[in-house]
């Protein structure tokens, strides 16, 4: 899963809600994360806004006037704080592609059958793979863990690289919102 990741550069003055360092996390680029959000004001949202999306969709920060160079945007809040009181907080935000490592049993071709995986430094058994299929050049797997937790991961022959393409958590919360849709549906019949 790829995330979009907000975090403070710099501040300028006293800010009441952000230390530097603190971190703001979008999950596939517009879900708030709230466990990995350090803070939120709601003031510096509308820096973040106008660029938020295309910077997860890939539109480079130097086309945009927003870096010198690099892979990284900045931004500021509005706060003006000579005149407030207040902190002026400068952000830097980034698209992250988390890497997930994957140990697999290989017969006749690499990436047959995953039996383990390791996201952000926790190592995740696969107890079985619920589903499996291809498509666009990518191997997907929909593996339970002995938890009980269910994980989509993905490989892409043509880069030799694992992605974690959704967690247990986001595909819960796709299949609970489609099925309010089909109940509305009928609903309306």
């Amino acid at each position: 899963m790829e995330r979009l990741i907000i975090q403070v550069e710099e501040i300028k003055g006293n800010c009441p809600v952000y230390r530097r360092g603190d971190r703001i996390v979008l999950d596939e680029g517009y879900r708030l994360n709230l466990e990995e959000t350090d803070n939120l004001c709601l003031h510096s949202l509308s820096s973040i806004l106008p660029y938020y999306n295309a910077l997860f969709k890939g539109i480079h920060p130097k086309k945009m006037g927003l870096s010198r160079g690099g892979n990284k945007a900045y931004v500021q809040c509005l706060d003006p704080c000579t005149y407030t009181g207040g902190g002026t907080v400068i952000f830097g935000i980034f698209k992250e592609e988390p890497s997930v490592e994957v140990e697999c049993h290989s017969d006749y071709k690499y990436a047959q059958t995953p039996v383990a995986f390791t996201f952000q430094g926790k190592r995740y058994q696969i107890r079985r793979i619920l589903k499996q299929w291809r498509e666009s050049s990518k191997d997907f797997f929909v593996v339970q863990t002995p938890e009980e937790k269910e994980y989509t991961i993905s490989y892409e022959e043509a880069r030799d690289r694992w992605h974690l393409e959704k967690t247990g958590k986001q595909a819960q919360d796709e299949e609970k919102g489609s099925q309010g849709k089909e109940k509305e549906a009928r609903g309306r019949d």
